[in-house]
């Protein structure tokens, strides 16, 4: 039995998911792909409000984006969270991208410096000297 189960575990891990269940591989977005309001289209108009609300509020939802495979749950906040990912992935290859800007200049140096001194100190009278 035990050398069944590691031939079986053996195949299941040298087994690759087939091309159709695999995630495709995600890009940067350039620009946020939704917005906020009431999504008509999340809705299943099919299915009674009065039986199963949560279908008729999100049943099309659940079937334009069923659960990745590589998640163990899906919900919008997920959805949310990996594209706001992708958003904020986009902008960092756009600023790549861009040319340098001129870095501005530092005025620390002036400020920090001394002014020039053209004659010594004289010393202060009060201290006798």
């Amino acid at each position: 039995m035990r050398k069944l189960f590691l031939l079986l575990s053996f195949l299941g891990a040298s087994c690759p998911f087939p091309a159709s269940a695999q995630r495709p591989a995600e890009t940067p977005l350039a620009s946020l792909p939704y917005t906020p309001g009431l999504d008509v289209s999340a809705m299943d108009k099919s299915a009674d409000s009065c039986v199963d609300f949560y279908r008729f509020a999100c049943g099309g939802w659940m079937k334009n984006n069923p659960i990745p495979l590589d998640e163990s749950r899906w919900s919008v906040y997920g959805k949310l969270a990996r594209e706001n990912q992708r958003f904020l992935w986009g902008i960092l290859e756009a600023s790549r991208r861009a040319p340098p800007a001129e870095a501005p200049r530092s005025r620390k140096s002036e400020i920090t410096s001394p002014p020039a001194r053209t004659k010594p100190r004289s010393r202060n009278r009060a201290c006798g000297h």
